[in-house]
């Protein structure tokens, strides 16, 4: 079966109108009021990549992205500033997260920090579809901050 990997870019425009407070990120027990502040349009949101080993990832990828989506904080730096950072990550079979490190940090630390609590309170996703064959899936998360992934990604 051949190895293809699969780039989803998942931008989340978030709604104008508001504006980012500044407030922590929302903890996996924290009510709605605590949910992700929006940021002007130019925001975009995780591009996710794997080697999905021929297993269809499709349905997987749509509620990661939203488990994903719902942690992640837009802090108040992205009003003003852009950048990117990269982090990388395991999912085990069992859903459970480990090995989460910044692969490529962005000049501002808080974009750096808010992407790895993104996938931090995350902690444990669905697991992984059962056609996989190894224990665990190795990703690259791309968090965009008033930027846009390169054409061609």
């Amino acid at each position: 079966m051949p190895r293809r990997l699969l780039v989803l870019t998942a931008f989340l425009l978030l709604a104008t109108g508001a504006c980012a407070t500044g407030r922590p990120a929302a903890s996996p027990t924290s009510g709605p009021a605590a949910l992700p502040q929006a940021v002007p349009p130019t925001a975009a949101g995780p591009e996710i990549s794997l080697d999905t080993k021929g297993v269809d990832f499709s349905p997987w990828i749509r509620g990661f992205t939203e488990q994903v989506r719902r942690h992640w904080f837009v802090p108040r730096a992205a009003l003003q500033r852009a950048g990117h950072v990269v982090v990388t990550f395991r999912v085990l079979r069992d859903g459970r997260i480990d090995a989460l490190a910044v692969k490529e940090a962005s000049d501002v630390d808080e974009f750096n920090h808010y992407a790895l609590r993104a996938i931090a309170d995350v902690a444990k996703t669905a697991p992984l579809p059962a056609a996989y064959p190894a224990e665990y899936a190795e990703f690259t998360v791309t968090f965009y901050y008033r930027e846009l992934p390169p054409p061609g990604s």
